[in-house]
């Protein structure tokens, strides 16, 4: 966690929460949880944060299924990071898992609101923040219970009587902010076609409501067709594709990125490849082990776009 990060498509990442369990096939190799259990062998002060969160096993180390919040200090940082960024929020959990509080997710809410200056002009910082989820149903939840003043004001007013009065201000603050951030693009990850119309099923009336969503298709183990009312949110979707890492990495198949990469263009819709994975990066003898560097990519694979820059 911190000011910068190997993941190409964010520039960092900010972790208020830690743990998660595996969910759907896309979950089996999962680089948060191996990096969970690298950082406690390392030692060290960050290997504190994530002691029992994962167990091992004959296939590497997998999720306990606990959770842990973390420190007011964490909370704090992208309000201590002056210069703007993307951000990647929670890349070592899901704000969204079954265990971990809305209240904890408003306090999420409530960080990214400060730096989109809605509290205080002099606190907005311009960064960009990003969050995905597999638990699709509990996001929608959340986002419905944002919406709603009495549900909101309650989690705002619990968070006062966690002792942080001085910081969380209900009628100076949340109480007119806006329901969707302009600063916060939310979506999901789907590793195939059955996820994808799952997690979308529970977020598409999202789409009429001004919020950008992404869907990261990574590790990408089957085809999508994406579906015309995703397409139509043109520069206000966002797909990322990339294959999986790692040396127990399934292969990419290569009839998927062509595809999806044409839908996006055909309607707009900005289109990330991330990487071609490490099987392929084998499979194709290119340098970059996980099939990262775009100058080794056909020429029309080279594509990287953002949220507003869509060709």
């Amino acid at each position: 966690m911190g000011d910068k990060t190997g993941i190409q498509w964010t520039e960092a990442t900010w972790n208020p929460v830690a743990g998660c369990t595996v969910v759907s096939p896309g979950c089996t190799n999962c680089y948060a949880m191996k990096d969970a259990a690298r950082i406690v062998r390392m030692g060290g002060k960050g290997a504190k944060k994530y002691v029992g969160l994962t167990r091992d096993s004959k296939g590497g180390p997998v999720w306990t299924g606990d959770i842990r919040i973390a420190d007011d200090d964490t909370f704090a940082m992208p309000l201590r990071w002056r210069r703007p960024r993307g951000i990647f929020v929670n890349s070592m959990s899901d704000l969204f898992h079954t265990d971990v509080p809305f209240v904890v997710a408003a306090r999420v809410w409530w960080v990214i609101g400060q730096c989109a200056g809605f509290l205080d002009p002099s606190r907005t910082r311009g960064h960009r923040f990003q969050i995905l989820t597999k638990r699709s149903a509990r996001m929608a939840e959340f986002l419905a219970g944002w919406a709603n003043t009495e549900i909101r004001r309650g989690w705002i007013e619990n968070l006062y009587e966690q002792g942080r009065g001085e910081v969380f201000d209900w009628m100076n603050g949340p109480a007119y902010w806006p329901d969707v951030f302009p600063n916060l693009t939310i979506g999901f990850s789907a590793e195939n076609q059955e996820r994808f119309d799952a997690r979308w099923a529970d977020l598409r009336h999202l789409a009429g409501t001004g919020w950008t969503i992404m869907v990261s298709v990574e590790p990408c183990l089957g085809s999508i067709r994406l579906p015309p009312d995703f397409l139509a949110l043109g520069h206000r979707g966002w797909v990322i594709v990339g294959g999986e890492s790692g040396p127990k990495a399934r292969l990419m198949p290569e009839h998927c990125v062509l595809p999806i990469l044409h839908q996006c263009r055909d309607a707009g819709v900005p289109f990330y490849l991330k990487q071609l994975g490490t099987a392929m990066a084998a499979v194709l003898g290119l340098r970059h082990p996980k099939g990262g560097e775009p100058a080794e990519w056909p020429e029309d694979l080279r594509v990287r776009e953002f949220p507003g820059m869509a060709r």
